[in-house]
Protein backbone atom coordinates (compact mmCIF):
# COMPACT_ATOMS: atom_id res chain seq x y z
CA UNK A 1 0.00 0.00 0.00
CA UNK A 2 2.83 2.32 0.80
CA UNK A 3 4.38 1.58 -2.86
CA UNK A 4 0.99 2.58 -4.28
CA UNK A 5 0.53 6.09 -2.13
CA UNK A 6 4.16 6.75 -3.42
CA UNK A 7 3.73 6.25 -7.19
CA UNK A 8 0.26 8.38 -6.65
CA UNK A 9 2.16 10.84 -5.38
CA UNK A 10 4.79 11.01 -7.77
CA UNK A 11 2.43 10.78 -10.56
CA UNK A 12 0.47 13.95 -8.96
CA UNK A 13 3.83 15.49 -8.28
CA UNK A 14 4.29 14.94 -12.13
CA UNK A 15 1.16 16.07 -13.05
CA UNK A 16 1.21 19.62 -11.26
CA UNK A 17 4.51 20.72 -12.49
CA UNK A 18 4.13 19.42 -16.00
CA UNK A 19 0.43 20.02 -16.61
CA UNK A 20 0.81 24.02 -17.07
CA UNK A 21 3.00 23.68 -20.21
CA UNK A 22 0.58 21.03 -21.37
CA UNK A 23 -2.66 22.94 -20.51
CA UNK A 24 -1.01 25.82 -22.15
CA UNK A 25 -0.13 23.68 -25.23
CA UNK A 26 -3.42 23.00 -25.11
CA UNK A 27 -5.20 26.05 -24.66
CA UNK A 28 -3.35 27.17 -27.43
CA UNK A 29 -3.97 24.75 -30.47
CA UNK A 30 -7.71 25.72 -29.28
CA UNK A 31 -7.47 29.16 -29.51
CA UNK A 32 -5.95 28.97 -32.85
CA UNK A 33 -9.12 27.72 -34.37
CA UNK A 34 -10.75 31.29 -33.32
CA UNK A 35 -12.11 32.28 -36.41
CA UNK A 36 -12.01 29.18 -38.50
CA UNK A 37 -15.06 27.97 -40.34
CA UNK A 38 -17.21 25.41 -38.61
CA UNK A 39 -16.59 22.76 -41.35
CA UNK A 40 -12.96 23.04 -41.63
CA UNK A 41 -13.10 22.15 -37.96
CA UNK A 42 -15.78 19.39 -38.48
CA UNK A 43 -13.71 18.32 -41.15
CA UNK A 44 -10.68 18.09 -39.28
CA UNK A 45 -12.05 16.94 -35.71
CA UNK A 46 -15.06 14.48 -36.99
CA UNK A 47 -18.67 15.06 -36.59
CA UNK A 48 -19.28 16.26 -32.62
CA UNK A 49 -20.45 13.75 -29.96
CA UNK A 50 -23.58 16.03 -29.66
CA UNK A 51 -24.58 19.74 -30.78
CA UNK A 52 -27.08 22.46 -29.90
CA UNK A 53 -28.35 25.53 -30.89
CA UNK A 54 -28.98 28.91 -28.74
CA UNK A 55 -29.37 32.10 -29.58
CA UNK A 56 -27.71 32.58 -32.90
CA UNK A 57 -24.84 30.39 -31.70
CA UNK A 58 -24.30 26.35 -32.19
CA UNK A 59 -22.54 24.52 -29.25
CA UNK A 60 -20.52 21.59 -30.54
CA UNK A 61 -19.79 19.61 -27.71
CA UNK A 62 -16.32 16.61 -28.38
CA UNK A 63 -16.08 14.20 -25.27
CA UNK A 64 -13.88 10.90 -24.53
CA UNK A 65 -14.08 8.68 -21.99
CA UNK A 66 -12.26 5.76 -20.77
CA UNK A 67 -10.83 4.05 -17.83
CA UNK A 68 -7.75 2.78 -17.05
CA UNK A 69 -7.02 0.01 -14.16
CA UNK A 70 -3.77 0.59 -12.24
CA UNK A 71 -1.93 -2.33 -11.07
CA UNK A 72 -0.27 -2.20 -7.81
CA UNK A 73 2.24 -4.60 -6.87
CA UNK A 74 -0.36 -6.28 -4.07
CA UNK A 75 -3.78 -7.47 -5.29
CA UNK A 76 -5.50 -5.02 -3.30
CA UNK A 77 -3.29 -2.30 -4.80
CA UNK A 78 -5.20 -1.95 -8.02
CA UNK A 79 -7.85 0.89 -8.80
CA UNK A 80 -9.37 2.09 -11.93
CA UNK A 81 -8.71 5.57 -13.01
CA UNK A 82 -12.11 7.29 -14.84
CA UNK A 83 -10.82 9.80 -17.24
CA UNK A 84 -12.87 12.03 -18.94
CA UNK A 85 -13.15 15.32 -21.06
CA UNK A 86 -15.62 17.53 -22.64
CA UNK A 87 -14.98 19.84 -24.80
CA UNK A 88 -17.58 22.53 -26.59
CA UNK A 89 -16.37 24.85 -29.74
CA UNK A 90 -18.87 27.92 -29.91
CA UNK A 91 -19.58 28.71 -33.45
CA UNK A 92 -21.34 32.18 -34.67
CA UNK A 93 -22.30 33.21 -37.97
CA UNK A 94 -20.40 29.68 -39.11
CA UNK A 95 -17.21 30.88 -37.53
CA UNK A 96 -15.32 29.18 -34.71
CA UNK A 97 -15.89 31.99 -31.45
CA UNK A 98 -14.63 30.42 -28.18
CA UNK A 99 -14.26 27.30 -26.55
CA UNK A 100 -14.25 25.49 -22.87
CA UNK A 101 -13.26 22.78 -21.65
CA UNK A 102 -13.75 20.66 -18.63
CA UNK A 103 -12.69 17.20 -17.10
CA UNK A 104 -9.38 15.44 -15.77
CA UNK A 105 -7.86 14.08 -19.64
CA UNK A 106 -8.25 17.09 -22.11
CA UNK A 107 -4.52 17.94 -22.04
Amino acid sequence: MRKLVSYLIVISLFLIFSGCSFRQDYEDRLSSWIGYPEEKLVAKWGVPTSFYELDGKRYLTYSSRKNILWDGEQPNDAFVMNLHCTLIMVVKDGLVESWEYKGNNCY
